[in-house]
């Protein structure tokens, strides 16, 4: 008995095939197409999450700038007041800008205190660390964001010297950083003899912008650390003091002598001179007592404090500006061929302005080089100078824009970035450009410092 075999024909068997195949095809794609997908949001996930904690962290530096810590009796921790509080390292239109803070942090729950120096820097990878390959785009520039930590005092004591803390990763694939300051140098305030108003200038547009009236004559003026404008002059025998605000006289030191210059250490002690006397006296304006002098300076006409420190002296009858070191109360130096000089104050940008009783020009030098770099024309007479530089109920506003790219879907050429001046100003947001051909996050924010000026 024959038994009838069934079975798939060749036909058959390449129907299967072919259908078996366009099933495996498609699945493997759309396996493939939610592979992607999943491995894209992950990483847009990835830079939402590290945008915004490193933007926090930031923001939370620049915020606190300048800060100076004070006891619960309301003195500060530190004598040494802070200088350099916020620096900006400028890249233009490249990658990237740095920047570097200086403030007071508390340590632990003892009122343990530490100055600190934060300092934020970008740097192509790979650098001296140890190259992950796994990660390494060979094509395509990379950069890292890091971040160092560097004590400058600990509990009232300033170290010498410095202890420098180890730099560490923030984030990798870092696009582009952008720190632009919103808020200029401060208002310059500027006093003369004859006269019995404080007038402000804006150093950036060199136009007048207000005044204190009522004031009596100025020879001399120079801000606190508090904001407080002091005022002298010499035929009086007072240094009055202004709040800038309210415009009103809030406070003197009495039996000062004659003064035709003034100016703050970064000790909080008030230095004055007098055109027709050959010291420097130094006053604590808390006790309104005579603490201190330097002799032997010449007839001074105006005064002021660089970043350095030292203290710059220039007189209306020479035409040099001296330069002395307050601790060892010494001439190390000197600017020449100045004109004559009746009024001196240090802008935030550094620049030394200089103005002469018997002229209308504020004249601008550089230090460094000690040369004239500028000056602001048709000022009237100028017997005294000085730059608000400290918080007086006014903010600063820094603008920080960090753009991280995807390190999935990477570009093949680097993108410029331009800085504009009218730049949208951001508070704590971002804005994801998931269209941009280079796959970036950009992230924007504005904050305010409420301790300083830049």
């Amino acid at each position: 008995m024959l038994l009838s075999r069934k079975a798939f024909t060749l036909v058959e068997m390449l129907v299967a095939l072919a259908v078996s195949s366009i099933v495996i095809i498609a699945t493997y794609a759309s396996y493939d197409m939610v592979k992607t997908q999943y491995e894209k949001n992950i990483d847009i996930a990835d830079m939402h999450t590290s945008g915004r904690a490193i933007m926090r962290i930031i923001e939370r530096d620049v915020r606190m700038a300048g800060y100076e810590h004070r006891t619960s009796l309301g003195n500060k921790t530190f004598s040494a007041s802070i200088t350099n509080q916020l620096v900006l390292s400028e890249s233009n239109n490249t990658c990237c800008d740095g920047i570097s803070v200086i403030y007071d942090h508390s340590t632990d729950a003892t009122d343990g205190v530490e100055r600190r120096r934060i300092t934020y820097s970008v740097r192509e990878f790979p650098g001296t660390e140890e190259i992950d390959y796994k990660l390494l785009d060979s094509d395509v520039t990379r950069y890292r964001l890091y971040k160092k930590i560097d004590a400058l005092g600990r509990d009232g004591a300033m170290l010498s010297p410095e202890e420098s803390g180890t730099e560490r990763v923030l984030v990798d694939f870092v696009d582009d950083l952008q720190i632009v300051n919103i808020v200029n140098t401060g208002t310059l305030y500027s006093g003369r003899q004859g006269g019995n108003t404080i007038e402000t200038f804006d150093p950036v547009s060199k136009a007048k912008v207000s005044y204190i009236r009522d004031t009596g004559r100025i020879d001399a003026l120079a801000f606190d650390s508090n904001g407080f404008l002091y005022s002298g002059r010499q035929g009086g025998n007072t240094i009055e003091t202004f709040d800038p605000v309210s415009k009103a006289k809030v406070s003197y030191i009495r039996d000062t002598g004659r003064i035709d210059a003034l100016a703050f250490g970064s000790d909080g002690l008030l230095y004055a001179g007098y055109s027709s006397g050959s010291t420097i006296n130094i006053y604590n304006v808390a006790s309104k007592e005579k603490v201190g002098y330097i002799r032997d300076t010449g007839r001074i006409d105006a005064l002021a404090f660089g970043s350095d420190g030292l203290l710059y002296a220039g007189y209306g009858g020479g035409s040099t500006i001296n330069i002395y070191n307050v601790a060892s109360k010494a001439k190390v130096g000197y600017i020449r061929d100045t004109g004559r000089i009746d009024a001196l104050a240090f802008g935030s940008d550094g620049l030394l302005y200089a103005g002469y009783g018997g002229g209308s020009t504020i004249n601008i030098y550089n230090v460094a080089s000690k040369a004239k770099v500028g000056y602001i024309r048709d000022t009237g007479r100028i017997d005294a100078l000085a730059f608000k530089n400290k918080s007086t109920g006014q903010e600063s506003l820094v603008n920080i824009k960090l753009t991280l790219r995807s390190k999935n879907k990477q570009h093949t050429k680097d993108k410029t970035y331009t800085k504009e001046a009218d730049e949208e100003h951001h508070v704590g947001n971002y804005n994801f450009e998931f269209n941009d051909q280079y796959k970036r996050d950009v992230f924007f924010s504005t904050v305010a410092v409420r301790n300083m000026l830049l």
